[in-house]
């Protein structure tokens, strides 16, 4: 593991996952038109962290289920469900994310661009995570510039 070889403890790495997901988060989560999506709630709790990492997306079911599956076109949203507070930052490659609302939604090349999360606040920061195939839809949706999508 390269975070314990760079030296992180193990202790404060990570977020905690959850995919017992509310209806109504998975209803905005089948907005994205992502094929075979997989939703997830992270939830980080004060003085954790995921340091600078590429996403593999091995966790992924269907790629646990078929590892022959191509990933090329594998993605992942970044919805936020609570507003940012002071202490809570993403960064993507060397763009930091910071003053977000709830439901402002990031999207980035997930395995190709470096990036890590911290909570070095006083609050829990809650984010929902969906990743699936691009579908047509979803590609209309992610090169057609919406500034806003209604649920």
């Amino acid at each position: 593991n390269d975070f314990k070889k760079w030296g992180y403890k193990e202790s404060l790495i990570q977020y905690e996952r959850t995919w017992d997901v509310p209806e109504m988060f998975l209803n905005i989560a089948a907005q994205l038109k992502l094929k075979h999506p997989d939703v997830r709630i992270h939830r980080q709790v004060p003085g954790q962290m995921a340091p600078i990492h590429v996403d593999t997306f091995s966790s992924h079911p269907a790629i646990l289920e078929d590892p022959t599956l191509d990933v090329s076109k594998l993605r992942r949203f970044i919805i936020q469900l609570s507003d940012w507070d002071w202490g809570h930052y993403w960064s993507f490659g060397n763009n930091t994310w910071t003053q977000w609302r709830a439901g402002d939604v990031a999207y980035f090349e997930s395995r190709d661009v470096p990036h890590s999360t911290a909570n070095a606040g006083k609050s829990i920061r809650y984010t929902m995570a969906v990743t699936g195939w691009m579908s047509d839809e979803t590609i209309e949706l992610v090169e057609g510039n919406y500034t806003e999508v209604s649920i």
